[in-house]
């Protein structure tokens, strides 16, 4: 059945359903969680099954005819990369919801299996690093004046000074390497090494 908005308010009321005035309606088509077709009008049984985040007819099909199944969501968006969550609330919801539970399973199963480290050794140990790495660079100047000491090439003086800078990076990540020598850091990530 099709109709107006009056008339599919009407239409919830009589099987018992919420969003029954004209305002709810309304607010439905407007939050995205029903559509109207392309004349104004409401398909009825492809607006309870948006509103109720269930199997839809196919879009452009009277009522009545084949029903679509709705995609698994999360399988969607993964097999085409991350797509922006759709305007239906109900779908973007459980979408957010699946995400996180997968999230939650694969930190667990991480933990469990040693690949991930605990975040109060990473933290003690981040804390003496970030010590030790701020006196180095506190002291740096220092020493560094020395090397640069009656230069007048500016250019000269740049490298010594990067020179200097990116051995102090480099004995840092080592002392890294000595703390977790089966981690690898990236940008982004920790990984363990196997």
């Amino acid at each position: 059945m099709v109709g107006g908005i009056r008339e599919y308010a009407r239409h919830r009321g009589a099987l018992g359903l919420t969003g029954t005035t004209h305002g709810a309606v309304q607010k439905a088509i407007q939050r995205g969680r029903i559509q109207q077709l392309s004349d104004g009008r409401i398909d009825f049984e492809a607006a309870d099954c948006l509103w109720a985040g269930t199997a839809c007819p196919v879009p452009g099909e009277a009522a009545g005819k084949r029903l679509a199944e709705v995609p698994d969501p999360v399988k969607r968006r993964e097999s085409r990369g991350a797509l922006p969550l759709p305007e239906n609330r109900l779908v973007a919801a459980t979408i957010r919801l699946q995400e996180a539970k997968a999230e939650r399973e694969e930190s667990r199963a991480k933990r469990e299996s040693g690949d991930l480290l605990p975040r109060e050794d990473v933290a003690k140990a981040m804390q003496l690093l970030s010590r030790k790495h701020g006196a180095a660079m506190e002291a740096g100047p220092t020493q560094w004046a020395v090397l640069v000491a009656g230069k007048t090439d500016l250019g000269e003086i740049e490298i010594i000074l990067r020179r200097e800078v990116n051995k102090l990076r480099e004995s840092f990540a080592d002392e890294i390497e000595q703390l977790w020598p089966n981690v690898e850091l990236s940008e982004e990530h920790v990984v363990t090494k196997d």
